[in-house]
């Protein structure tokens, strides 16, 4: 089915990609923005456009973003299916990075890019959108009838009034703004969890650095150490004096004998020799008491050092994971988008495909019966304990990945069936 994809925002006032033939008809759409989630229905002519807009920020901010799908002579049969369809599409957009990104402290903000910078992500969401059409029911959608009334203004109505109420108001008026509680939490959580992110961050980086501030402190153990040691060298270099006096001493009394004359002297001589030493004893015996203390000090010094060297290794390892998962929430923000699409082309296929498919015998290639599977996000097909019988027929509806889906639900391989 044909269509045409828009891409708008209230930045810089307002702005649209790609510039065409809709740009004040789009324009006039978007003044019925409301907080929250607005779905705005325009008719001209036998155009229809689709407006989905979305608030950015805080809930009373009148910031947005937001596609427009226009059609020529059809429009949707149901505005809840609408709706449905305008929100996968959204949330394909800004999964691709194309209306806003989430910076370093988890902020929910405008993409800095105008949209004409971002053709890739466009033509992919354009891409995404097709895929999406292409794979709903063909009643989705009627032909406009002529009966539609023109020139009637707009209006407003909410969702929960029922799909009788908002498509008589559809009929009636050139723009109806069909408005919801918003239902897209995307946003939200990672914004939450990135701020937990960032707040982590802060804590232990203040954390980090008191610990520096604390390694600070191991300057002085080295001044200390300096110290200890110029008092062992001066208790070595004391013990050498002391050795001297007391060679001067036993000198003195071998020749007593022999200097009677100036015994005196040398007895006074003696006793002031000894005072001296015994001061030097005394001062030996506090350098030995002061260097004991100094070097319990230091040991416990060292053991502090230790424990705060391992606790700083503990944190900047902290820190690198935090990194590290700030740089796995950056990732999956590009990566979900192609697994959202898929999921949902899926589920419409199944929907839609379910009583259809093509007639299959069961030939199994292990035995007399073939396995049943199951899909299982994220790891794929596993096996269940049922089977079936060799020579049964089955209706295959579509095949993936090398296994097959019936009508009547089951899932089996490839190799296992034939087709008739």
């Amino acid at each position: 089915m044909n269509f045409e994809l828009h891409t708008i925002s209230s930045r810089e006032g307002y702005e649209k990609y790609p510039h065409d033939g809709y740009d004040n008809e789009l324009k006039r759409c978007a003044v019925l923005h409301q907080e929250g989630e607005t779905l705005v229905i325009s008719r001209s002519l036998d155009i229809i456009h689709y407006v989905y807009l979305y608030t950015i920020g805080p809930k009373s901010s009148k910031e947005y973003v937001g596609l427009s799908l226009s059609f020529n002579g059809v429009y949707f049969h149901s505005t809840k299916k609408a709706y449905e369809v305008m929100g996968w599409l959204f949330e394909s957009a800004v999964y691709g990075g194309l209306f806003v990104h989430v910076d370093d402290k988890g902020q929910v903000e405008f993409n800095q890019q105008p949209f004409y910078h971002q053709a890739e992500q466009y033509n992919q969401l354009k891409r995404d959108s097709q895929r999406i059409i292409d794979s709903l029911p063909k009643n989705s959608f009627t032909a406009l009838p002529r009966s539609f009334r023109i020139g009637q203004g707009t209006a407003r109505v909410r969702i929960e009034e029922g799909e009788d109420i908002v498509s008589d108001y559809i009929e009636q008026y050139d723009r109806v703004a069909v408005l919801r509680k918003a239902e897209y939490s995307g946003l939200n959580d990672i914004q939450k969890r990135l701020e937990r992110l960032h707040k982590q961050n802060i804590e232990w980086e203040q954390k980090y650095n008191q610990e520096r501030k604390k390694k600070k402190q191991y300057s002085l153990v080295v001044i200390l150490t300096i110290i200890l040691l110029g008092c062992i060298t001066g208790f070595w270099l004391l013990n050498e004096v002391l050795n001297d006096k007391d060679i001067a001493i036993r000198n003195l009394k071998g020749n007593v004998n022999a200097l009677g004359d100036t015994v005196i002297v040398k007895s006074e001589m003696i006793a002031v020799l000894a005072g001296e030493k015994q001061m030097l004893n005394d001062s030996i015996s506090c350098l030995e008491r002061s260097i004991l203390a100094k070097t319990d000090s230091i040991e416990l010094l060292q053991k502090d050092k230790e424990n705060l060297q391992n606790h700083l290794c503990r944190l900047q390892t902290m820190n690198e994971e935090l990194g590290r998962d700030n740089r796995l929430a950056k990732e999956q923000l590009k990566s979900n988008s192609t697994t959202i699409t898929n999921l949902r082309a899926e589920l419409f296929n199944e929907q839609y495909n379910r009583t259809k498919g093509e007639e299959y015998k069961i030939w199994s290639s292990s035995g007399n019966t073939a396995d049943i599977y199951y899909f299982r996000y994220g790891t794929g097909y596993d096996k269940t304990g049922w089977t079936i019988k060799d020579n049964a027929i089955v209706h295959v509806c579509y095949i993936n990945n090398g296994f097959a889906m019936t009508s009547e639900g089951y899932v089996l391989r490839v190799k296992d069936i034939k087709k008739l």
